[in-house]
Parts: structure tokens; sequence; C-alpha cells
């Protein structure tokens, strides 16, 4: 088995809106935005963005009949255990998007995957594991001081 340095997270976002809606550099600002908030380096982020989506929330798309969709789907190894820690995060998700963009807080839907390793593919076989965990609170930690920082900017 090789050596492997993969780190995550990753940030797939899809929408029924059109690329002109957004700015042009919203996804690169975003990853660097979340790298800052999980404490993960912004050279590692990864991003799909796929736009002009066929969506919906139930068949009769009653939660969204008269508004947008963005779905902001983050994956990252064994960072979001921690309620606490997602609990903190979330509302600075939501307001890096809405004050960066002209997305409504309604019309943001987002998710958080804690995976593991092994759940990931990389140059032909799974990631192996790591010789020391990973645990939520280095990260909450992390987060702590970059939203004291951020918040006083």
């Amino acid at each position: 088995m090789g050596t492997f340095v993969c780190k995550m997270p990753t940030v797939r976002v899809e929408t029924d809106l059109g690329p002109e809606f957004f700015p042009d550099n919203l996804m690169p600002m975003f990853i660097i935005a979340v790298a800052e908030l999980l404490g993960k380096d912004k050279k590692v982020m990864k991003y799909a963005f796929h736009t002009n989506v066929d969506m919906t929330i139930g068949p009769d798309n009653v939660d969204h009949q008269d508004g947008d969709l963005f779905w902001a789907d983050i994956s990252a190894f064994t960072v979001f255990g921690d309620p606490d820690f997602c609990y903190e995060l979330m509302p600075k998700i939501f307001s890096y998007l809405t004050e960066n963009s002209d997305l409504k807080e309604g019309d943001i839907y987002i998710t958080l995957n804690d995976i593991k390793p092994h759940h990931v593919g990389r140059n032909g076989e799974a990631i192996p594991p790591r010789s020391k965990p990973l645990t939520s609170q280095g990260q909450a930690s992390s987060l702590s001081s970059f939203l004291t920082v951020w918040m006083m900017l």
C-alpha cells in the first residue's frame, strides 16, 4: 500500500440558479472561507459547482415554490462529530454565503458529512488509516480562535 497525504474537505454545490447569478470568484473564495473555518489548508480544498440543476424539496417543491435552492454539501475526515462544533459552524457558513452573494438564507441548504479515510479512494485504493486519530476538539479550538479574529474584522 502506498503512502498518501490526502486531506479533505470537499465542497459540492448544486443549485437551480445559473452561473450568471453568482460572483465570478464565489466558489474559490467560499472554499477558502470553509478551509479557514475548519482549520484546513486552503491549497488542498476541492470543490464542484453545478449550476442550472433541476432541484426540488419534496415531489411538489412545497418548500421552495417561490425561491431558489443552493445546496452546499461539505465532507471532511472526522471533523463534524461534535454537535457543538457544527452548531457554531453552521451560522458562519450561512453568513458568508449571504454576505458574498445575492443568496437569501432561506434558499441555502447545507449538509455536513463526517467521513472516514477508508471511505475515499485515491490513486487506485482506499486512503489508509491515520497514524493518529483526528479529534473535533482540536478543530473546535481552531474554529473558536478563527471566529474570534474574524468577528473583530
